[in-house]
């Protein structure tokens, strides 16, 4: 299985989902963001499709109406996939920011803003909740009632919002990295002491483990 950080580029069905909300689950499917060795597990609309339908973005009848419908125009397909890309940038940035304890760039949150005010144009309250709670109501989104990739970018904007009018910022963490470099992805941490660190212990927190002990070892080998 590809695990978030292994040397081959994560795919879009096996990179993890660790962010805690959809929108930094979103700003992670890209690792080594400025670096030489950028992956992105999200390359082509059917990758975003993949992605989308793991992390709850769309149902599986959402991914069937897309497979059939209108949008399996390319030239609409590259539009949407450019336009979850711009917003996907902007909720690193606006997080990573809120995480390093700074403001983040009013570009960067008018993007947020205004792809959130497009998808409310097309959105509707349904009854039923993102967690399942059967006394709320929910956005659900079309566009002239078919579904489409866009409707991703509407849903993680929204969930970005929450996070910012309603989520534990407090509890807003970027991942250290376990291994050479820092590997920033963003998490919510969710732990009653509020201590974890890592992204994953099964992945960057297994390997600042390692070296920690193998670093002890050759200390102790002197």
């Amino acid at each position: 299985m590809t695990t978030s950080h292994d040397t081959e580029r994560p795919g879009p069905d096996t990179i993890e989902l660790v962010g805690g909300a959809l929108c930094l689950d979103l700003a992670n499917t890209v690792e080594g963001r400025g670096g030489p060795d950028r992956r992105d597990a999200i390359t082509d609309a059917g990758d975003l499709i993949v992605w989308s339908r793991r992390a709850g973005a769309l149902s599986e009848e959402d991914t069937a109406a897309i497979a059939t419908g209108s949008v399996s125009d390319t030239i609409a397909l590259e539009r949407s996939l450019t336009e979850v890309f711009a917003l996907r940038e902007a909720i690193y940035r606006i997080f990573t920011a809120i995480a390093d304890g700074r403001a983040p760039a009013e570009a960067d949150l008018e993007i947020l803003r205004l792809t959130h005010a497009d998808g409310l144009l097309h959105a509707r309250l349904a009854p039923g909740s993102d967690d399942g709670a059967s006394d709320h109501f929910a956005w659900q989104w079309d566009e002239r009632g078919a579904i489409s990739l866009d409707s991703v970018r509407w849903r993680a904007s929204a969930s970005a919002v929450d996070l910012l009018r309603y989520g534990r910022l407090d509890r807003l963490r970027q991942c250290p990295g376990g291994g050479e470099g820092p590997c920033n992805w963003l998490f919510i941490d969710t732990t009653r002491g509020g201590n974890r660190r890592w992204c994953s212990m099964s992945d960057c927190g297994s390997r600042s483990k390692w070296r920690r002990q193998n670093a002890r070892r050759r200390a102790s080998a002197r």
